[in-house]
């Protein structure tokens, strides 16, 4: 029944950012306190997350695999390990841009919001618990998000840009991170298991050690004669990617230049659970990495400024249509001028004259 119920949410939930998730590349399980996801293709929905002016050419999720030891639940963490994620992504035109399109990004949204709401309402009352009960799974799942574990194995996202909208040639860069663990740690980041119920805890004590990370640019004259990638070529896509050792050759060859060359660390992140001193930092961030180099070129400089100005120009322009949305499209009457409806449109049209508002 727990497994039906856990497939059952993970299939609603997961759906709808990963194309035809199924039981095929969907294993579920519970006696073990396993998730196991693999070979699965990611939906532009995923990359609308972001909120940045780009669209999904290819993504692909290698495996996923997601760890719950039920029996030992108070002294081991949910373990989750992601094995080669690969995203391939390209900017969104101009003219793409639409007021309808943002209007059903906000209202997808505040959707996503009611679903998760709905998710634990139909959750609870499935499985029958009283408020005894309730009040011990919200212990639990405490527990779970303090001592979350996250180990993710080569991260690579491409961004390729074949005609910029500013001139120039293509523009294509990269990010690529080999290794990242996350972990909970004690006051001197050795990590550990903490537990709020048992003892009394002041701040939470988050770790991050990433290795190699680094980012990188392809010359121009390479860029110019790869073929555009096509959601359709799946196979073609996933050539543009490259592991580690493989960039360091791509170096040599004079194909790809860093612009961050591989760095490692550790990211140590503090978060004040006490509530007794209003002036304390809430949370604090300590960064130690290796010494960091960055390497810019004309040419790379000025594919980034296309980016970035392709990004503060989407920000404006969902800035001000999403106030639109949310200051006046509430009141836009959902029928046709013609039938009667006249008087309501000359409401909505004085409503936003008498502040300026565009009809």
């Amino acid at each position: 029944m727990i497994q039906g119920l856990v497939e059952q949410y993970l299939v609603r939930y997961l759906g709808d950012y990963i194309d035809g998730l199924d039981k095929q590349n969907l294993s579920v399980s519970t006696l073990r306190g396993q998730i196991h996801l693999r070979g699965a293709r990611l939906k532009q929905e995923a990359v609308e997350l972001l909120n940045l002016p780009c669209k999904l050419i290819f993504g692909e999720i290698g495996d996923l695999r997601i760890n719950v030891s039920w029996n030992l639940m108070g002294s081991r963490p949910v373990v989750v390990e992601l094995h080669r994620l690969l995203l391939l992504l390209g900017p969104k035109p101009i003219p793409e841009w639409s007021e309808e399109e943002e209007k059903r990004r906000v209202q997808l949204h505040r959707q996503k919001k009611i679903d998760q709401t709905d998710l634990l309402s139909d959750l609870k009352a499935e499985t029958s618990v009283g408020e005894q009960s309730q009040g011990r799974l919200a212990r639990i799942g405490t527990r779970m998000v303090d001592n979350l574990e996250i180990h993710l194995h080569d991260l690579h996202v491409r961004f390729e840009d074949p005609f910029p909208a500013g001139g120039g040639p293509p523009f294509h860069i990269g990010v690529h991170l080999p290794t990242v663990q996350v972990q909970t740690a004690n006051s001197d980041w050795v990590p550990t298991f903490v537990d709020r119920s048992r003892e009394q805890v002041p701040e939470l004590f988050k770790l991050l050690t990433l290795q190699h990370l680094s980012a990188y640019y392809e010359q121009p004259a390479w860029a110019a004669g790869a073929p555009v990638c096509s959601p359709a070529l799946p196979e073609d896509c996933r050539a543009r990617f490259e592991a580690g050792d493989a960039l360091d050759a791509l170096v040599r060859c004079g194909r790809i230049s860093f612009l961050l060359p591989p760095v490692s660390g550790r990211l140590q992140f503090t978060q004040n659970l006490s509530v007794a001193d209003a002036m304390a930092p809430r949370f604090r961030l300590n960064c130690d990495l290796e010494k960091i180099r960055v390497q810019i070129t004309q040419v790379s400089y000025a594919g980034l400024c296309g980016m970035v100005a392709l990004v503060s120009e989407y920000f404006a322009f969902q800035e001000v249509v999403r106030h639109r949305i949310d200051t006046y499209w509430r009141h836009r009457p959902q029928e046709v001028v013609r039938g009667g409806n006249a008087l309501k449109w000359w409401h909505y049209f004085a409503r936003c004259a008498l502040v300026g508002a565009p009809v």
